[in-house]
């Protein structure tokens, strides 16, 4: 989750479409959650998720 600051949600957006472009193997997607916005990433197949925890695995518990 991110602030609702300016440019946050542009910005996570852009980064979301550039991804879905590179990692098509991951699905990409960007909402808006009780005054927060969200940056969703998963996968549909074993291997999409594989690589989704590792790009991100290390953020967990992060905030």
């Amino acid at each position: 989750m991110f602030g609702r600051e300016p440019g946050v949600e542009e910005e996570l957006r852009e980064l979301a479409a550039l991804e879905r472009e590179c990692c098509a193997f991951a699905d990409w997607s960007v909402s808006e959650s009780g005054g927060s916005v969200v940056l969703d990433v998963g996968g549909s197949s074993a291997g999409a998720v594989v690589a989704v925890q590792a790009m991100f695995g290390g953020l967990r518990g992060e905030r």
